[in-house]
C-alpha cells in the first residue's frame, strides 16, 4: 500500500489554553503520523504544564500567607491576654 494524506483538524483547551490547528498530514502504515502532529501535542502540552506550575505556586504562595496569618493570630492572642 502506498502513502495517504489526510486533512485533520486538532483543537486542545486545557487549563484556558487553547490551541487550534488544520493541516494536511502523510500517513503511511509504516510511520503511522506525520511528526507535526506529536510537535502539536507536544508544544500544547508544555504550554499547559507551564500553566498549571504558575497555578501549584500561586496555590503554595496563598496557603503559606494564610499559615503566616494563622501563627500570627495564635501568637497575637496568646500575648494579649
Amino acid at each position: 500500500m502506498g502513502d495517504f494524506r489526510a486533512s485533520v483538524k486538532i483543537e486542545w483547551e486545557c487549563l484556558g489554553i487553547e490551541k487550534k490547528c488544520e493541516m494536511w498530514i502523510n500517513y503511511s502504515r509504516d510511520t503511522h503520523i506525520d511528526p507535526r502532529v506529536d510537535d502539536f501535542f507536544l508544544d500544547a502540552w508544555n504550554d499547559s504544564r507551564h500553566e498549571l506550575e504558575e497555578i501549584y505556586i500561586k496555590a503554595d504562595h496563598e496557603q503559606m500567607e494564610a499559615q503566616e496569618r494563622r501563627d500570627y493570630d495564635r501568637l497575637k492572642l496568646k500575648f494579649e491576654t
